[in-house]
């Protein structure tokens, strides 16, 4: 299989050397229709470049320009296309492409782009962008400005400016970009914060918050007090955990901002047979604060957390969280109220 395996590395590598090497000196010809077994074999190692309006490959094809499709089960290599690329694996172009780019693992783009790169696991666009990039785990789009949309499972990674949106897992623009979701967003002209406080249910809240102003994505966690009584030194201490993730809004007047958060609580916990267990439940929150110095924000904070024994076991989650202050109202209802106050320190602009 190894074997196989570098046979297959070669070809290709000696297949796009050959083909776009020395490209201004080659002569180049026009085809109706190409067709190959592994490659191009017939112009593989002759000094002309085919541009076709369609290449097919069993294996593999191998052409310079492709002007309306070029389709092979394992992998295409292109200087340039106008058209739609498909293949099980790979999809490589080393210069411009307008149209799609479908692969069942990796897209790889060495030029500017406007259409679509669909990958099972990676796209990688070297130039600017604009349309759409859809990939089972990473896009990578380098350039400047780029119009469009990146949507990943896990990562996203855009060079320069985005006049568009990323959604994935993490998200990263080193410049601007309009919009983003995820758990983690970082862009040139968003927030990044680290935050804690002190709640009057004698815990410890951490956060971390990153997105836009007007749309950010905050996750995090909450303790017992350690400093009480030496509870960061006992085992129960970390019994009682609970963390968090959700969406809010922030509006900023001067050095004052007020936000609106809505939260998805976990609760965890060991139940009678001494095994982990979690429950959850929803919360809505508001916080006030003032940024005195740079970078410095000083906030107080309310929440309400939602119990009702038809949702999410919630009421097994306040079994097992401390609760000071509630409400309860006749159709099962019971809101658990909550304030804290802390400190948020923002990590850029």
């Amino acid at each position: 299989m190894n074997k196989i395996k570098k046979i297959f590395l070669v070809v290709l590598s000696v297949v796009s050397c050959s083909l776009f090497a020395n490209e201004n000196q080659r002569e180049k010809i026009n085809a109706p229709f190409v067709f190959s077994f592994v490659s191009n074999e017939f112009y593989l190692f002759s000094q002309k470049d085919v541009v076709t309006p369609f290449a097919v490959g069993m294996l593999g094809s191998t052409v310079y320009q492709v002007n309306a499709l070029q389709a092979s089960s394992l992998y295409n290599v292109t200087h340039e296309v106008n058209g739609v690329q498909l293949s099980g694996i790979l999809n490589w172009n080393t210069s411009e492409f307008d149209g799609v780019q479908g692969a069942g693992i990796f897209n790889v783009n060495g030029g500017d782009f406007d259409g679509s790169q669909l990958a099972g696991i990676l796209n990688v666009n070297a130039g600017a962008f604009s349309g759409f990039q859809g990939a089972g785990i990473m896009n990578y789009a380098g350039g400047q400005d780029s119009n469009g949309v990146q949507a990943a499972s896990i990562l996203n990674i855009k060079k320069g400016n985005l006049k568009g949106a990323q959604i994935g897992l993490i998200n990263i623009c080193s410049g601007e970009c309009n919009f983003q979701l995820g758990l983690i967003n970082i862009s040139k002209n968003g927030i990044i914060e680290l935050g804690a406080s002190y709640t009057s249910n004698d815990n410890i809240r951490y956060t971390f918050t990153s997105g836009k102003e007007y749309f950010y994505t905050v996750v995090g966690f909450m303790t017992d007090n350690p400093f009480r009584n030496g509870n960061m030194f006992k085992k129960e201490f970390f019994y009682n955990f609970e963390n968090f993730t959700g969406v809010g809004t922030r509006l900023s007047f001067g050095i004052f901002n007020v936000g609106v958060e809505a939260l998805y609580n976990n609760v965890f916990f060991l139940d009678s047979d001494n095994r982990f267990r979690s429950a959850g439940y929803i919360s809505g929150r508001v916080a006030a604060g003032v940024t005195p110095v740079k970078h410095f924000n000083i906030f107080a904070g309310y929440t309400a957390g939602f119990e009702h024994s038809a949702y999410c076991n919630s009421d097994l989650a306040f079994e097992h969280k401390a609760s000071n202050l509630k409400t309860r109202f006749n159709n099962g209802l019971v809101i658990h109220h909550e304030v804290d106050v802390g400190i948020k320190v923002c990590l850029n602009n």
